[in-house]
């Protein structure tokens, strides 16, 4: 039976033909190695999947709840982040998730302008910060999404170095965001990295 279908599916918003033989596709591939590429046009949905691929992976049963999204931008990482986070009214179908998960921002944070606006986008660059973060998440139940740049994710990596057992802590799937930006360089530093990472190249 496929992971995905019409009717097996997160949200409320089921997925298109053309994304349920992208999402099982990818699920196929991961079970045959740990890494793989999701690439689609603008407009197909690529968020919408890689939203879907994370719950599938931080809900297993064997899982540790924790998924990790990398992006190319302070500016995306923040965006990332806040749309994931439930608002009052959220609707799921757009891939916010629920109450019992926790959103990690980890970036240095800027300041900028947008049209003729101020903005300033915060995050958290502490170790401590992001490791205090993680552990009082897990401790309330929560499961953790982690939403950083390429540039910080080596502050992600001390923070999950200091747990007691790290191996609790490393991430059930590991979606490289923005992936056309990076595929083609040197390969970007996985996160609390083993031979058993899953990742998700996405682009």
């Amino acid at each position: 039976n496929a992971t995905f279908s019409r009717d097996k599916f997160y949200g409320s918003k089921p997925p298109r033909e053309v994304q349920l033989d992208a999402l099982n596709g990818v699920i196929d591939a991961l079970e045959e190695d740990d890494a793989t590429q999701l690439v689609a046009a603008c407009g197909t949905g690529k968020t919408y999947m890689h939203r879907q691929l994370l719950r599938h992976a931080m809900d297993a049963e064997d899982s540790n709840g924790i998924g990790v999204i990398l992006t190319s931008s302070i500016r995306l990482a923040h965006d990332t982040a806040a749309d994931l986070r439930p608002t009052d009214g959220y609707d799921e179908s757009l891939g916010k998730f629920g109450e019992d998960y926790e959103v990690v921002e980890v970036h240095s944070g800027a300041t900028g302008e947008e049209g003729r606006q101020s903005v300033k986008v915060d995050g958290v660059i502490s170790v401590d910060r992001i490791y205090k973060q993680i552990d009082q998440a897990l401790k309330d139940g929560k499961k953790v999404v982690i939403v950083s740049t390429y540039d910080s994710v080596n502050k992600v990596q001390e923070a999950q170095a200091r747990f007691e057992d790290s191996d609790k802590v490393e991430a059930d799937l590991l979606i490289h965001d923005e992936a056309h930006n990076i595929l083609g360089q040197q390969k970007p530093t996985t996160v609390a990295s083993d031979d058993n990472d899953l990742t998700a190249y996405v682009g």
